[in-house]
C-alpha cells in the first residue's frame, strides 16, 4: 500500500506499508522528496502478539523519558499483559529494561514497574481501591473517581485537575488552574474547546481532522493537518513542518 502527501507546496512525501495476510503491519517506509525520513519493521509471535519493533533514519521516536530509541523488544505472559519491554537506544548507550509485575489476586492488574537503568526513574508501586481504581498515578499524585469508576480528578503539585462528564460519556469540561474549558462534540468527536479567553476548533472531513484553529487574545492561528491511512496526524503545516513521531503502541511526542 503506497500513500502520496503534499503538506504543502514544496514537499511530497510517499507512505509504503506492507502487510501479512493476517492484517498485520509488517513494514512501513517514509520519505519526503525522495529522501528516506523513518523505515520501520514489525515481528510478531505465533499468537500474532508483536515482539520486535525496529526502526532506521533520521526521525525516530522517543520513549516515555524522552530517549530517541531504534529498537524495542516486548515479552507478554499467557494473558497478553506485558512482562518485559527492552529499548534498544539511537546513541548506543545502555538499553533499558522495563519490567512489570501484575497482581497474582488478579493478574491483569499492573502492581509494579521497574527499570534497569540508574537514570530513569525508580520502581513504581501501584495500589487500587475496593473497586479497582488506581490511588494514585505513577508519579504519585492522588486520583479521584466518581460514583460511576470515571476519573474525575487528580491532585497535582501545581493543584487541582477535574474532568466532567456530559450524558453521553464525553468529558465536556475541565478545570485546572489556568481556569475552566468547556467542550463540544459533533457525532461523538471532539469539534471544540472553549476556555475563557482562548478557542480551539477541529475541522474534519468525514472522520479524518484536516486542520486545527486556535484563537487567543484575538489573534487566530490556523495549523493544517495531514494523517496516515490509519488516521493518525503525521503532519503539522504552520510556519513550518512538524512530523509527530509516534512508537509501536502509538506514543508520540512532536517531530
Amino acid at each position: 500500500e503506497t500513500a502520496t502527501r503534499t503538506p504543502n507546496a514544496q514537499h511530497v512525501e510517499v507512505q509504503t506499508q506492507q502487510w501479512r495476510k493476517d492484517g498485520k503491519l509488517t513494514r512501513r517506509e517514509l520519505t519526503r522528496d525522495g529522501v528516506l525520513v523513518r523505515s520501520e519493521t514489525f515481528d510478531y509471535d505465533l499468537r500474532g502478539r508483536m515482539i520486535a519493533h525496529r526502526l532506521a533514519g533520521p526521525s525516530l521516536p522517543e520513549d516515555a523519558h524522552g530517549k530517541t530509541y531504534r529498537e524495542q523488544h516486548f515479552q507478554y505472559d499467557a494473558l497478553d499483559n506485558i512482562r518485559r519491554l527492552e529499548t534498544v537506544f539511537a546513541d548506543a548507550s545502555a538499553s533499558n529494561i522495563s519490567t512489570f509485575t501484575y497482581n497474582p489476586a488478579d493478574l491483569t492488574q499492573l502492581i509494579n514497574v521497574s527499570h534497569s537503568r540508574a537514570d530513569y526513574p525508580a520502581p513504581v508501586t501501584l495500589e487500587y481501591d475496593a473497586l479497582g481504581n488506581l490511588k494514585r498515578d505513577e508519579r504519585g499524585n492522588p486520583l479521584h473517581y466518581d460514583a460511576l469508576g470515571r476519573l474525575i480528578g487528580v491532585t497535582l503539585p501545581t493543584g487541582e485537575r477535574r474532568w466532567h462528564y456530559g450524558p453521553a460519556g464525553n468529558i465536556i469540561k475541565t478545570e485546572d488552574s489556568t481556569g475552566p474549558r468547556w467542550r463540544y462534540h459533533t457525532g461523538g468527536q471532539l469539534s471544540c474547546e472553549m476556555g475563557e479567553d482562548t478557542q480551539t476548533r477541529w475541522v474534519r472531513a468525514g472522520a479524518v481532522p484536516v486542520a486545527e484553529s486556535r484563537l487567543a487574545s484575538a489573534v487566530r492561528e490556523v495549523m493544517l493537518l495531514g494523517t496516515d491511512a490509519q488516521g493518525s496526524v503525521t503532519t503539522e503545516a504552520q510556519d513550518a513542518i512538524h512530523t509527530p513521531v509516534y512508537g509501536a503502541y502509538g506514543q508520540s511526542q512532536p517531530g
